[in-house]
């Protein structure tokens, strides 16, 4: 039996998180969905297979506050990373800087968050 798939909310704040989460499950029923909000618990996770939805700005304790910074750090893992906001100018950097396209919270409704996600699980399948 494999592993369930592996979605990790980075930096998010306990309100969006509930919300991602309930985002992923409707679209990813198998995965596990798993919160850091720390470096030391990113440390843990950004080298094993798993999806990251990283927040812009990040919620928590970490060195850097900016996603574009766990994005950029987490390439030389075994993660895939999607930033997660709804300025279009950050998610451009974020795909410039080798993530696949993320989305905004505010588009968690719209069909193509969903698909973004999926192609992002597809690439541990």
């Amino acid at each position: 039996m494999s592993e369930p798939m592996r979605v990790v909310l980075v930096g998010h704040c306990t309100a969006d998180s509930m919300f991602l989460s309930r985002f992923i499950r409707n679209q990813l029923p198998e995965a596990s969905v798993e919160r850091v909000n720390s470096d030391a618990e990113l440390d843990a996770v950004i080298t094993v297979p798993a999806v990251l939805l990283v927040n812009r700005v990040l919620d928590g304790s970490f060195r850097d506050t900016t996603g574009m910074a766990v994005v950029v750090r987490s390439l030389a893992g075994g993660s895939v990373p999607l930033l997660i906001s709804n300025y279009e100018d950050a998610q451009q950097q974020a795909v410039e800087a080798g993530a696949m396209a993320g989305f905004g919270k505010g588009q968690l409704g719209e069909t193509q968050s969903g698909e973004r996600l999926q192609q992002a699980a597809s690439q541990f399948a």
